[in-house]
């Protein structure tokens, strides 16, 4: 699974870099290719987010799916042994 590299502390750190950047470049191009950088480098994070989440969902329904079985599981066992308590109640 891969690891989230960014916290807030560096998120704020990033976006005041990129107020500093919009006033540092001097020409439309400049500012263009520097945006098209920031949007992409944003992109993969979005998408590495979008993994960890992913995963992290996916495991959570199989503990939930697992939990699931293991009830079932619990029942049947509780039924058998009711039925097994009514067949001596009955020799008795």
């Amino acid at each position: 699974m891969p690891e989230l590299t960014w916290n807030i502390g560096q998120v704020e750190a990033q976006a005041k870099r990129w107020k500093e950047m919009t006033a540092v470049l001097s020409n439309d191009a400049e500012r263009v290719a520097w945006l098209i950088d920031q949007i992409s480098f944003l992109s993969a994070s979005h998408m590495q987010l979008q993994q960890v989440c992913k995963a992290h969902a996916d495991a959570l329904v199989c503990v939930i799916n697992k939990a699931d079985g293991v009830e079932q599981v619990q029942l049947i066992q509780m039924q058998a042994i009711a039925e097994r308590l009514e067949v001596l109640e009955r020799k008795s």
